[in-house]
């Protein structure tokens, strides 16, 4: 049996008999060094402690441990210094500075020099720091007044030098949230240098416990735009430290470093300096220059309210983004200020007069319009119209716009939920007896004290946006929403996407599932888990959905290939999966969910039922051409002639 240790190494590190706790923090002494004749005692115990924070304080034998001195006894005392640094967890040491108990002389090359081999901030009085030259090292100085909270360096007693590579650069990252739960305020004033990274206010682990699930949700990447108002000069890191912690709890206040713009946030807990672009602690790489930082009003918002706030604040002088639309959406007029008026249905719906009327009454506003369609009179929208218009209010939400949406047709729950999670309004036609519409009057679905109109125009179109509400939707990280934005089909376009970023898509993929969209982005999960998990199979994905309507004449040669491996079940559902969203190729999904069931020894009545619900996709004019590909798949698949003439057979009866 392994020996296991009755004490802890930090209980270990903390009983060591060179260790003496004082008042404000520990006192290490060398180990050659008898604490009752140590000179330096005395003096720790009158050194001025900070809230929140351990001092560590060097006694005799350990201060020249702490430099560039030699020797054995030194060596050993350098020795005990990091045996006991080794043994407290990173939580304990993130909070620990070194306060020297001799004078420096004034000058912060051997104060600098010493935290850079603790790996420890190092806290000097203000009047030596303000005689050194601190140009070199500005990012690493945080001025404090007496009880080290940052403030300007004129008002300073002290002054605060950060490691160049802090010993334990990622503290809390192994402690659950409850942390939070003691609410307790962090230490302020803290900068933390972990090689070319640099890092300011709470640490990165209790960002990403307070604010990680709602910047992955809501964030996007912030910029020059979303500073609509005045922004003020700050000088280095820990001048904006010392602005932001003498703000009062609940400020908000944008940051921008260069064309970065980040989102600070001064919480019952200290500073945190969030990033939104890429959902968590905000990082430096280097050296920040040209900082400007604007405060926000109101006091009361939390995070996701003030993101949704900067986006719908954001200006619009042009999308961030093009908007693609997939197969079955067409962009029928031009619009002022770079919108669009779309029709989401076939060509032949949509009379030119209506849509010309249209134009003109959405002339004068800022939104984009779109029209939806169906070839079945006073239908509701089908689960693919659904799809293909969710692609449109999901991009255009990315660049802060909301669409007015407006059908001819019918109005269901599925439509009014979806429309909901996009603050989009709805303006329909009311039906009379028999569902005959001339002349019925136009109603917005849900708005109160609109009276019923005639006519679509610019007054009853001014009436429903000045009432539109913020997208509930969370937003996803940039990267992952430009991937989304793309349909599968547009083959070259995704694999351009792919080898420029999928590394980053792959990490991001979990935010999908975030995204509340009723399977619209089903087939972008998958394709992205197949891309990761068997790229052979992700490619001939790829060429089946480009192939556009011929892909049904291609299932008869795809699926043997997805029966070839191991995993033939999961390969077909995973090819059904890519049929849905917003290409709805209902057909193709059909008859490969079918020859899965087949082939997991499902109930043959069970698959009848489950191909006779996709009636709608299985027209009577395209009957015998399934039949014609399902015979020549049999062909292929001796073994399984039997059961694929059966799925044959039933798409034959269809009702």
């Amino acid at each position: 049996m392994n020996e296991i240790p009755i004490i802890p190494r930090a209980m270990d590190a903390i009983c060591m008999d060179h260790v003496v706790p004082v008042g404000a923090g520990v006192y290490l002494r060398g180990p050659l060094v008898d604490a009752d004749t140590d000179p330096l005692l005395d003096g720790a115990w009158r050194a001025p402690a900070f809230d929140g924070l351990t001092a560590v304080l060097l006694g005799t034998g350990m201060i020249e441990a702490a430099g560039a001195g030699t020797g054995p006894a030194v060596v050993r005392a350098r020795e005990v210094l990091f045996q006991f640094l080794r043994g407290m967890p990173p939580e304990a040491v993130d909070r620990m500075v070194e306060f020297p108990l001799r004078d420096d002389g004034g000058d912060l090359a051997g104060p600098a020099a010493r935290a850079d081999l603790l790996g420890l901030p190092v806290i000097v009085p203000a009047t030596a720091a303000r005689r050194a030259d601190a140009s070199a090292a500005a990012h690493r100085v945080t001025w404090l007044d007496r009880d080290g909270r940052p403030v300007p360096r004129t008002d300073a007693v002290f002054a605060r030098i950060a490691p160049a590579r802090h010993w334990a650069p990622h503290p809390y990252h192994d402690v659950p949230p409850s942390i939070l739960d003691h609410d307790r305020p962090y230490p302020p004033g803290r900068i933390l240098l972990d090689g070319e990274h640099i890092h300011i206010g709470l640490p990165t682990a209790l960002v990403d416990h307070r604010y990680g699930d709602v910047l992955r949700a809501h964030g996007r990447r912030l910029d020059a735009r979303d500073l609509t108002g005045p922004a003020e000069p700050v000088d280095g890191l820990g001048d904006l430290l010392a602005r932001l912690e003498r703000t009062p709890p609940g400020t908000h206040a944008l940051v921008a470093a260069g064309d970065h713009v980040l989102l600070a946030v001064h919480d019952g807990q200290g500073v945190a300096l969030l990033d939104p672009g890429t959902g968590t602690a905000a990082v430096f790489t280097g050296p920040p220059t040209g900082l400007r930082l604007a405060l926000l009003p109101g006091h009361d918002l939390d995070v996701r309210t003030r993101l949704l706030d900067l986006d719908a604040g954001r200006p619009r002088d042009a999308p961030d983004r093009p908007v693609r639309r997939p197969a079955g959406v067409r962009s029928v007029r031009d619009l002022p200020g770079g919108r669009t008026l779309d029709v989401v249905g076939g060509a032949s719906a949509a009379p030119e007069r209506f849509l010309d009327q249209l134009a003109a009454a959405a002339a004068t506003l800022d939104h984009p319009v779109i029209v939806v369609e169906d070839e079945r009179t006073f239908a509701p929208p089908g689960r693919g119209q659904r799809h293909r218009l969710e692609s449109l209010l999901f991009q255009h939400a990315l660049n802060g716009r909301v669409p007015v949406v407006v059908t001819r047709g019918g109005v269901d729950p599925a439509l009014v939920r979806m429309l909901g999670r996009y603050g989009a309004p709805l303006l329909y036609r009311t039906t009379g007896t028999g569902d005959f519409t001339l002349d019925n009057p136009w109603v917005a679905h849900g708005l109160t004290g609109l009276p019923p109109a005639t006519e679509l125009d610019a007054g009853v179109l001014g009436t429903v946006t000045g009432r539109i509400s913020r997208p509930e939707l969370p937003r996803p990280h940039e990267r992952l929403a430009s991937y989304l934005s793309l349909p599968l089909t547009d083959a070259a376009a995704v694999r351009a996407e792919l080898a420029a970023h999928g590394t980053a898509l792959k990490e991001l993929r979990g935010q999908i599932a975030a995204l509340d969209t009723d399977g619209l982005f089903t087939a972008h999960d998958t394709f992205l888990r197949l891309a990761e998990t068997a790229p052979a199979l992700a490619e001939t994905a790829l060429d089946f959905l480009a192939a556009g309507d011929a892909r049904h004449d291609r299932l008869p040669t795809v699926v043997p290939t997805l029966l070839a491996g191991d995993a033939s079940g999961a390969a077909l559902a995973d090819f059904a999966a890519l049929t849905g969203g917003v290409l709805d190729d209902g057909a193709s999904g059909a008859i490969l969910e079918a020859v899965r069931r087949h082939l997991a020894g499902d109930d043959p009545a069970a698959i009848r039922a489950m191909i006779h619900q996709h009636a709608p996709y299985l027209p009577q004019s395209e009957r015998v051409h399934w039949v014609r590909r399902l015979a020549e798949l049999g062909r292929g698949l001796t073994e399984h002639r039997a059961g694929i003439d059966q799925i044959a057979e039933h798409v034959l009866t269809c009702p």
